[in-house]
């Protein structure tokens, strides 16, 4: 599995200056698993994320088409609210949110079950919404 942390410069997200925490840095781990009996053991190798990797050709025709696709579901309105709902960084990692809230209740009804957890960490939009 491949596991992405992130970086102790300035990155922009949603027209917003990010910080992301200063411990951490942005690398990519390979872990190469043997299972010995009860135990797993792994080496882990570590590729820094520059502007020197050479994008991958088909993934970049994937995003692109996918990118394309959610521009124009994103003009697309499903509803409205009347209250203004906090999708911070700040809120949705710390507290109980209105719009982590109403993302579980759609789990929650989409797959028919009692109840549905959703981890802050999933919402980044790291914005403001509503009222509208």
């Amino acid at each position: 599995f491949k596991q992405l942390s992130l970086v102790k410069t300035k990155i922009e997200k949603d027209k917003k200056d990010y910080t992301p925490p200063e411990d951490k840095q942005l690398s990519l781990k390979e872990k190469n698993w043997k299972i010995e009996g009860p135990r797993a053991s792994f080496e882990i190798q570590r590729f820094d994320i520059t502007s020197e990797i050479i994008p991958d050709e088909e993934m970049s025709k994937i995003v692109g088409a996918v990118s394309e696709t959610m521009e124009i579901l994103k003009k697309k309105e499903l509803g409205s609210t009347q209250s203004v709902w906090d999708a911070t960084a700040e809120t949705v990692r710390t507290t109980e949110s209105a719009i982590g809230n109403f993302v579980a209740d759609l789990m929650r009804i989409s797959y028919n079950c009692d109840f549905a957890l959703i981890q802050g960490g999933g919402i980044r939009s790291n914005d403001l919404y509503g009222p509208g």
